[in-house]
C-alpha cells in the first residue's frame, strides 16, 4: 500500500460495530476492565474499506467522549505530537506494504491539549492472497511511567553534573574496594584520567603504611570509624599519585546502598597547596615577630640611652641650677634678685621633676640599677599618685631573685605592667588594682594586673585598633610566653603573662 491509500479517508467505527450491542456482550465489558485497568485502548483498521474502529477506552485515554463523533483517519495526524505521527504513517506503511508488525513510543495529545506518551502496537493481517487485508493494535497510555523515567534521568543527569563537577575529588568503591566511579577532580589530584582510576583497587592509591588503618578500622567498623578518622586521625595522611609520589590529602568516607548493595563513597582534598600557603604564612608571621622583637629591642636600647642622657646630662645640670639659685637667694641683700633666684630655683625642681618622669617612662634606671620588683613599686606608686587608684604591689620568691632576670624578660614584663596600667587608667573606671609578679618557680615568670573596673569585652580583644593589647601579646610571645586577657574574679580585667626562663624555652 502507497502513502495515498494509508491518507485515504476513512469511517470511524466505535471497536466491534454497533455500541450498544457490544455493552451487552460479557466479553466486550470483561475487555474494558481489563483495558481500563491497564490504561490500554485497541484499535482496528482496514485500509481498503476505509473503516476504523476503537475501543471505548482507547476514546477514554485520549480524552474524548465515546458517544460523540468518532474520528477517521483523515484527522489522526491532529492526535499527535511532533514526529510522533510521520513516525506512524511510515510504521504503517511499511506495514501494510510488507505484511509486518511495529511498535513506537509516541508523544499524543488530549482534547484538553495536554500531552501524553503512548506505545502504540500494530500488526497487518493478510487476506488469503497474502496480501494485508486489516491491521490490529493497541494504544497504552505510559504517560505516568514516562513522567517518572524522564524525572529519574533528569536527577540523575543532576546528579552525574554535580558528581563531575564538584570540587572536591570523588571515588565510589564496591565492597572490594574496587573503583567504579571517579570524578574529573580525583583524576587531577591523582594526576591521572578518570579511565585510569576507574577498575583499580582504592588501595592501589593509598601508601601501603596506611592500607591498615582503611582495612581494619574503615571496613570493619563503618561510618563511625570515618568520622574518627577524619576528627583525628587523619594527620599525616597521605596518597599517591599517577607516578608515586605521596601527596598530603585529607579524606572524608561513607557508606551507601544503592539496589540492595553496598558502595563506599571517599571525598579527598590535596592539601599540598594548602599546608604550603600554612608554611608560609607561618613562616612569615614567625619572621614579622622576629622583626618585631628586633624593633622593640632597638627601641628599648634607644630608650636606655636617651634616659641615660636625660639623666646624666639635664637632670644634674638642673639640680646644680636648683642649688645655685638657693644659694643667691641666701646670699644676696638684694630683695628682687633673692625673688628672682627663688623662682628660678622653683622652676629647676620642676623641671628636674618632668625630667625624673619622662626618664621613667622611657626607662625606669631603677629596672638596670635594683631589678623589675623595684621597678614595679615605683610604678604602681607613680600610677597611684597620677590616678588616684589604689594600687598594692606583690613579688613572691625568693629575696633578689628578679634582679637575676635576664633583661629582655624583665623589660618585657614592665612593659606589660606598664601598658597594663595605662589600659587601667584610660579604660577600666576601676578603684583598685593587683599587681603581683611570681618569681618562685625556676622555670618561668608570671606576672598578673587585676583590677576592679567595668571589664572587657571579648569583641574589643578583636578591634583592628587594639594595639596595646597586640603589642604586649607579640612582646611575650617574642620570649616564648602567652599572654591572657580575661575576667577578673569579682568583676574587672586581669592580665596575666607567663615568659619561660632561659633553661625552660624552646
Amino acid at each position: 500500500m502507497d502513502d495515498a491509500s494509508a491518507a485515504r479517508p476513512t469511517h470511524a467505527q466505535r471497536g466491534g460495530g454497533d455500541a450498544g450491542t457490544l455493552a451487552g456482550r460479557p466479553e466486550t465489558l470483561l475487555r474494558d476492565d481489563v483495558e481500563r485497568t491497564a490504561r490500554l485502548g485497541s484499535w482496528s483498521w482496514w485500509p481498503e474499506r476505509g473503516e476504523l474502529r476503537w475501543s471505548h477506552n482507547l476514546y477514554l485515554l485520549l480524552g474524548l467522549d465515546p458517544a460523540g463523533a468518532p474520528v477517521g483517519f483523515e484527522h489522526a495526524h491532529t492526535l499527535f505530537v511532533g514526529d510522533s505521527w510521520p513516525r506512524l504513517r511510515q510504521a504503517l506503511v511499511a506495514s501494510i506494504d510488507g505484511c509486518g508488525q511495529f511498535e513506537l513510543e509516541l508523544e499524543f495529545l488530549r482534547s484538553d491539549r495536554s500531552t501524553g506518551w503512548a506505545i502504540l502496537r500494530g500488526q497487518a493481517l493478510p487476506d488469503a492472497a497474502g496480501r494485508t487485508e486489516m491491521l490490529i493494535g493497541t494504544f497504552q497510555d505510559i504517560s505516568e511511567r514516562k513522567r517518572v523515567d524522564i524525572a529519574l534521568r533528569t536527577s540523575e543527569a543532576r546528579m552525574r553534573a554535580l558528581f563531575e563537577s564538584a570540587g572536591d575529588a570523588l571515588i565510589v568503591t564496591d565492597t572490594s574496594m574496587k573503583i567504579v566511579m571517579a570524578n574529573p577532580a580525583a583524576a587531577r589530584m591523582h594526576r591521572c584520567t578518570v579511565q585510569q582510576l576507574v577498575g583499580t583497587l582504592f588501595h592501589s592509591w593509598i601508601p601501603r603504611r596506611h592500607h591498615r588503618l582503611f582495612a581494619s578500622e574503615l571496613l570493619s567498623r563503618g561510618h563511625e570509624s570515618l568520622a574518627s578518622l577524619q576528627r583525628g586521625q587523619n594527620e599525616g595522611l597521605t596518597a599517591l599519585r599517577a607516578d608515586g609520589q605521596e601527596f598530603p590529602i585529607e579524606i572524608t568516607l561513607s557508606q551507601m546502598h544503592v539496589d540492595g548493595q553496598r558502595f563506599y563513597a571517599a571525598a579527598g582534598r590535596d592539601l599540598s597547596e594548602p599546608m604550603q600557603i600554612q608554611r608560609a604564612l607561618q613562616q612569615s608571621r614567625n619572621d614579622l615577630r622576629k622583626l618585631i622583637a628586633r624593633t622593640q629591642s632597638v627601641e628599648e636600647h634607644e630608650r636606655r640611652r636617651i634616659a641615660r642622657d636625660l639623666h646624666d646630662e639635664l637632670q644634674q645640670p638642673l639640680a646644680a641650677m636648683k642649688m645655685m639659685s638657693l644659694d643667691v637667694a641666701r646670699q644676696t641683700r638684694s630683695a628682687a634678685l633673692s625673688r628672682h633666684a627663688t623662682e628660678l630655683a622653683a622652676m629647676a625642681d620642676k623641671a628636674i621633676a618632668a625630667t625624673r618622669r619622662i626618664v621613667n617612662d622611657l626607662r625606669p634606671l631603677i629596672l638596670d640599677d635594683l631589678g623589675l620588683a623595684a621597678a614595679l613599686e615605683l610604678t604602681a606608686h607613680a600610677f597611684a599618685r597620677h590616678s588616684g587608684v589604689q594600687v598594692q604591689c606583690e613579688t613572691l620568691g625568693a629575696e633578689g631573685a628578679d634582679a637575676a632576670l635576664p633583661g629582655d624578660v624583665a623589660n618585657c614584663l614592665y612593659r606589660v605592667a606598664q601598658e597594663s596600667l595605662n589600659n587601667i587608667h584610660k579604660h577600666a573606671q576601676a578603684r583598685r588594682v593587683q599587681l603581683r609578679v611570681d618569681l618562685s618557680r625556676a622555670d618561668r615568670v608570671l606576672l598578673s594586673v587585676s583590677d576592679d573596673g567595668k571589664g572587657i569585652q571579648a569583641q574589643d580583644l578583636r578591634r583592628a585598633d587594639a594595639f596595646g593589647v597586640l603589642g604586649m601579646d607579640e612582646r611575650v610571645q617574642a620570649l616564648g610566653g602567652a599572654l591572657r586577657v580575661v575576667a577578673a574574679a569579682g568583676g574587672g580585667t586581669c592580665v596575666e603573662a607567663v615568659v619561660p626562663l632561659a633553661g625552660a624555652r624552646g
